[in-house]
């Protein structure tokens, strides 16, 4: 668990690959990662952003919001962990650290349709187990 809320709080940090040194750099300054394990996260989190599945996410190519707010009318929030714009559409991502599930699809499907609501036309929506490189849209 304590490995999800480091890596889920790392990617958060990371619009592109090049913000992966500087992301893992600030997480060892504040101590949530060992200096010792700096390297080896650094490796990681290229290995998993340059993997195929995901590469144009992290490449540049989109606007990116990262834990940004969505306000409902209630008051209450929901809080996506990466929304992308670029071409005419919009793709959220939810990251995920344990197996699959029918409650993260919902959740995930909850984002696409309040995006609709505001007025986003084209929304995707999908999940990403990074630890298993699992991709779903929902």
């Amino acid at each position: 668990r304590a490995y999800g809320i480091m890596m889920h709080e790392l990617l958060s940090r990371i619009t592109t690959t090049d913000d992966i040194e500087h992301a893992v750099d600030q997480a060892c300054a504040e101590g949530l990662l060992s200096l010792a394990r700096r390297d080896v996260t650094v490796s990681l989190l290229r290995e998993m952003l340059s993997s195929e599945k995901v590469r144009t996410w992290f490449d540049g190519s989109y606007a990116v919001m990262t834990e940004a707010s969505i306000i409902l009318p209630s008051g209450a929030t929901r809080r996506p962990d990466r929304v992308m714009t670029g071409d005419g559409q919009v793709t959220v991502i939810d990251y995920k650290f344990g197996e699959p599930s029918p409650r993260h699809r919902q959740q995930a499907a909850t984002y696409r349709e309040l995006l609709n609501r505001m007025g986003y036309g084209k929304v995707s929506s999908w999940l990403w187990y990074v630890e298993k490189n699992i991709i779903e849209e929902a």
